[in-house]
């Protein structure tokens, strides 16, 4: 399989159940295939942004996104809903990673000014 997407890509995920691809670009869009029907599932466009990194959770059932206007965005996969927004509080360049735990309890974010932030799910 080849996928034209027709825009700068920044960063891919797949969903550990590999039902989903998910595609960041360099204009703050998020592009969601559905792998094995090979057709797009949803675009979601919330960040004002490049998407830095995409981080599916341990269930499949959420996503989060890091952009460059510092911020985290979770999504919830199978409907395409906005969630959550988080402030990444850089001091610069905005969040380059986002990672869930094993338990997905928790979000890990990187930040461009050299700091990590965590968020505990409640």
């Amino acid at each position: 399989m080849c996928i034209e997407i027709g825009t700068s890509i920044n960063t891919v995920a797949i969903s550990h159940q590999s039902q989903f691809l998910a595609i960041g670009d360099n204009k703050g869009k998020i592009l969601l295939l559905n792998l094995k029907t090979e057709q797009k599932h949803a675009e979601l466009s919330s960040h004002s942004d490049a998407i830095n990194s995409l981080a599916f959770s341990p269930d499949g059932q959420f996503m989060a996104s890091g952009s460059r206007d510092d911020t985290v965005k979770i999504w919830h996969v199978k409907t395409g809903e906005l969630l959550h927004t988080f402030n990444g509080d850089s001091r610069w360049y905005g969040v380059f990673s986002v990672s869930f735990s094993k338990d997905g309890q928790v979000l890990a974010a990187g930040l461009g000014g050299g700091e990590i932030k965590l968020w505990q799910k409640t």
